[in-house]
């Protein structure tokens, strides 16, 4: 890696990202730079496993079908991240200006989703080429759809503000042949040379950062729970360090929330899918509350409170459990989904907590200041 690469990398990890990452508000995980570059971005922490299980589970079950959804939801989210992030395009500065501006945006996504990832940039052929160690969520599929080939390409197509852009994942660290990953991002009769398998999702309509979306998202006092993800990291339940959330052998990440959302609003288009979602986030639910040893509705919602979930109620009256969820994260597609994800994951958590099985249903969801209240009854 080039001195001026090294810099700028230990700079954004070291310095940047620290600062711009707000974690001691329970309930809240935010990413804010103000001046010259304005980012407002309402996050959670999630498992990587939550993305990687999903992967194997649906691309195992729906073949083909199951890689393009994921794809779809992923180009979708890398063009979204991009708008969320008020990125600076090809339109907005010189060739030498983009050039420089793309370097550091991607040493940027590095200080969080890699341990390292170099870019190889040729305008003529509208291309990228990033070589990555250690990519979220990949890492572990050995797939990579989501936000490796569909977020990357979707990020690139935004950058060039060219919708034709699509991604492909050619190398993969995750399938045991390799020490890094391969993606490439370019028009698809170019990347037809680096993989068979190219998928084409231009539909980028209807992604833009609503002008509500700041002050619906706005941190507000949580009354239910007063954790916050600041409070577990001074606790030493994870190591934190340049951008890489740990514990024990599971890795967690922050990630703008979009990413559940687009997922779920894909998946509508197949049944199947949307069944494969509710079963993964079952399991991934109730492995995150095995590894937290989680023993009571208590620490579920001082978890998930921290996470960024939201200000978190979990009432259990007489068998019947009720879940409040008021700030949860809001975007404009919360009028789209059901929250099917969400659904699973509590569902497992209280499964794996309570020894029985809990059957939601969400009863009632409101956009208010803080974001979006929704509340769960079981059967």
């Amino acid at each position: 890696m080039p001195i001026k690469d090294k810099v700028v990398s230990w700079y954004i990890k070291n310095y940047l990202i620290p600062r711009a990452q707000i974690f001691n508000q329970p309930g809240f995980v935010i990413f804010r730079i103000s001046g010259k570059t304005n980012i407002y971005s309402r996050q959670f922490i999630m498992p990587e496993s939550f993305y990687s299980d999903l992967e194997r589970m649906i691309v195992a079950k729906m073949g083909k079908k199951g890689k393009e959804l994921l794809y779809h939801a992923g180009k979708k989210f890398g063009w979204r991240f991009a708008t969320v992030s008020n990125v600076m395009t090809i339109k907005d500065l010189s060739e030498q200006k983009f050039l420089a501006y793309a370097n550091n945006l991607f040493k940027f996504i590095e200080g969080t989703y890699a341990s390292e990832i170099k870019n190889k940039v040729d305008l003529e052929k509208n291309m990228v080429i990033f070589t990555t160690k250690n990519f979220i969520i990949c890492e572990q599929s050995g797939q990579g759809y989501f936000l490796s080939a569909g977020g990357a390409g979707g990020l690139w197509a935004k950058l060039l503000e060219n919708p034709m852009i699509e991604g492909v994942h050619p190398v993969c660290q995750g399938r045991g042949n390799s020490n890094h990953c391969k993606l490439v991002c370019s028009t698809p009769d170019i990347l037809r040379d680096y993989d068979d398998e190219v998928f084409i999702e231009t539909n980028v309509k209807n992604l833009e950062v609503d002008s509500t979306y700041r002050s619906i998202n706005k941190v507000m006092p949580t009354s239910f729970s007063q954790k916050s993800f600041d409070d577990l990291l001074k606790s030493n339940i994870f190591i934190y360090k340049k951008g890489i959330i740990k514990k024990e052998h599971e890795r967690f990440f922050v990630v703008e929330t979009s990413s559940m959302y687009l997922i779920e609003k894909e998946f509508q288009k197949n049944r199947k899918a949307l069944d494969i979602l509710y079963k993964s986030s079952i399991n991934t639910g109730r492995n995150m509350a095995a590894s937290f040893s989680l023993s009571s509705t208590m620490a579920l919602m001082d978890l998930l409170t921290a996470f960024g979930w939201g200000d978190v109620l979990v009432e259990n009256k007489s068998g019947k459990i009720r879940i409040i969820m008021k700030y949860f994260p809001w975007t404009r597609f919360a009028k789209d989904i059901k929250f099917i994800a969400m659904r699973g994951l509590i569902e497992g958590m209280l499964l794996e907590i309570l020894k029985k099985k809990i059957h939601l249903k969400l009863s009632d969801k409101k956009t208010e200041a803080g974001g979006i209240s929704l509340i769960f009854i079981s059967d």
